[in-house]
């Protein structure tokens, strides 16, 4: 057999194969031999790879989405919460503010009232004094404590 210098076509000797063309020589099966197994092919071994790649990149996709909108809404309600204890502090706040001012009224009028109690007793005692020396029927008694009186109340 020689080479044919026309590419496509058998070399000289070789009968034509089906469909034409000559596509190279073709193995021949003999009985009760097993042809070798084929090797797959590297095209497809890549194929199956980045099938596999995408199907796991669309999976964490749709994970990360749901997770993503999940916590969305999650924050969502976390942010109304905190409006409504942000709205209880400022009530809270206010009401505490209100007794204080309250308190601080009170204290005031506790210590007028002491000084008034204070001022009362002076006038009381004194007016004790002129009583018992009315009873006593001393002139001069009922003379002093009469100044006190006067001085004192």
């Amino acid at each position: 057999m020689t080479e044919n210098a026309y590419p496509g076509l058998p070399p000289q000797g070789v009968p034509p194969q089906q469909g034409g063309f000559y596509t190279g020589p073709q193995q021949v099966q003999q009985p009760g031999v097993v042809p070798p197994p084929q090797q797959p092919a590297k095209g497809r071994t890549a194929v199956i790879l980045l099938s596999v790649g995408i199907v796991l990149l669309l999976g964490a996709s749709v994970l990360m989405a749901v997770l993503y909108f999940g916590a969305n809404k999650d924050a969502e309600a976390e942010a109304r919460r905190l409006d409504e204890v942000t709205t209880s502090l400022t009530e809270a706040k206010d009401k505490l503010q209100d007794t204080k001012k309250s308190s601080d009224e009170i204290a005031n009028r506790i210590t007028t009232l002491e000084g008034q109690n204070t001022e009362l007793h002076k006038c009381g005692d004194v007016g004790k004094e002129v009583i018992r020396a009315a009873r006593a029927g001393s002139d001069a008694e009922l003379d002093a404590a009469l100044k006190k009186v006067r001085t004192n109340c």
